[in-house]
């Protein structure tokens, strides 16, 4: 049988084989011109989010890709399915697997790697060796808490591009990794994600270069700094973008040239809106909007990524230990970001569930907290939330043919819980298995 299970870094080391014997099976179905053939019984599936769940489907899978979902628990047989492994989840509530679209994978570190100061604000290391290792280990941590798909939104170096090119070539387990290599950013602008000595954006050349060169690299996308963070001094509600509005199309212009979106970091009312005027196509944290906003983004059709799951981490000993200026605006973040998030979904905005894990105090592993903010904090339904981390990550990604839904043709990418996340959001809590591309990296039963 050529079915791999996987739990581990690498495949060798988790069940002790030799990379001789281990790789074969990874690509067996290429190697010798077999298919590989996956059964999956769910007591319950949620195979569209956003459509009803339905009781006792099968799912085949054939390689990566699901084959078909049928009624009732079908035999390999009878589904035409030869040889194939089958996996009873007839007591378990099964979705597709969860999506993250906004992480940074080389920050948030283990202890043994940074002093305890950098370990609390998150911060990166500056060697590539370091911040890959750090990477893979938080790309691990995603895939088992059941995000089989992330969108890393800035990172320094090569690390990132290279964990995920070690994932797509399976010598790493981790989830479907999209990035956006170093955020573009005017001099002395947002530096949280770019500190490097490359030239910055600075008027409409240079921010054609950045783009080019991000590409260049490999960047699935662009994003780009139009704010200054929640902590600093320009990213307050009333605080001007720090990005000039034909900066901001020069980038949307020459990533869309290059086959690229753009996502914009954006606090403030008038950071979101001129970048939402300039053509960008989504809003990271988009924290403050006004109506005018909401016309923008239904207008241009602009997806926004919340992080609203960061302030639910924010502590007394965090919020007392800030000087003046930032208590006051984190106490606006707590007030207006959850009212922002409500007033956006209600005048039908589309929203894709982004957590930030990896910044500041958002630690790798609480993703699922994003979507439980969303009905805990901004009043979705249960099942609203779970379309931001499914089908609406798919729609920002343009992958909406191969991701986001339990269907034929697109890539088996699932979990399953304990018990309905359609009737306690916190149920993604739970998550007893993870399947991507047909490969199990978790069972706990």
């Amino acid at each position: 049988m050529k079915y791999q299970y996987r739990c581990g870094s690498l495949a060798w080391l988790s069940v002790g084989l030799s990379l001789a014997l281990v790789l074969p099976s990874l690509t067996s179905a290429q190697d010798d011109g077999d298919d590989t053939w996956v059964i999956v019984h769910a007591g319950t599936l949620l195979a569209v989010p956003g459509e009803p769940a339905e009781n006792e489907k099968t799912i085949v899978i054939r390689n990566d890709v699901i084959e078909s979902v049928l009624d009732g628990y079908v035999s390999p047989a009878e589904a035409g399915a030869t040889d194939a492994a089958i996996w009873s989840l007839q007591d378990r509530f099964v979705l597709p697997g969860l999506m993250d679209m906004h992480v940074h994978l080389q920050n948030g570190v283990p202890g043994l790697l940074m002093d305890d100061a950098r370990r609390v604000f998150g911060t990166r290391v500056n060697n590539d060796a370091e911040s890959a290792v750090i990477a893979t280990g938080n790309a691990q941590t995603a895939l088992r808490a059941g995000f089989t798909t992330v969108r890393d939104a800035g990172s320094n170096g090569s690390a990132v591009f290279s964990v995920r090119n070690g994932i797509n070539s399976g010598l790493i387990d981790g989830p479907r990794i999209f990035l956006a290599g170093e955020q573009v950013h005017v001099t002395d602008g947002n530096p949280w994600e770019a500190t490097s000595a490359t030239p910055l954006c600075d008027g409409i050349e240079p921010c054609r270069w950045m783009v080019r060169e991000q590409i260049r690299r490999g960047a699935d996308f662009v994003k780009i700094a139009v704010s200054g963070s929640g902590s600093e001094d320009n990213g307050g509600p009333d605080d001007p973008p720090e990005m000039f509005d034909e900066e901001i199309k020069s980038v949307v212009d020459t990533a869309h040239s290059m086959l690229r979106i753009v996502s914009a970091h954006a606090h403030g009312t008038a950071s979101i809106n001129a970048a939402l005027r300039n053509g960008v196509d989504s809003i990271e944290h988009g924290s403050f909007p006004d109506d005018e906003s909401i016309r923008l983004y239904l207008e241009t059709g602009a997806i926004l990524v919340p992080t609203l799951a960061y302030i639910t981490q924010w502590t007394p000993e965090y919020l007392d230990a800030l000087v003046p200026y930032q208590q006051v605006r984190k106490d606006q973040f707590l007030t207006m970001q959850p009212e922002g998030v409500a007033k956006a979904h209600e005048a039908g905005v589309i929203i894709a569930a982004g957590s930030d894990v990896g910044s500041g105090l958002m630690y790798h592993g609480l993703s699922t907290l994003e979507p439980i903010a969303y009905v805990e904090l901004a009043g979705m339904s249960e099942m609203d939330a779970i379309v931001t981390a499914t089908v609406n990550g798919a729609k920002l990604l343009r992958r909406e043919d191969e991701l986001g839904t339990l269907e034929a043709g697109k890539f088996a990418d699932l979990i399953a819980t304990g018990t309905s996340p359609l009737e306690n959001i916190r149920a993604l809590l739970d998550v007893t298995f993870v399947m991507k591309g047909g490969v199990v990296y978790r069972d706990d039963e």
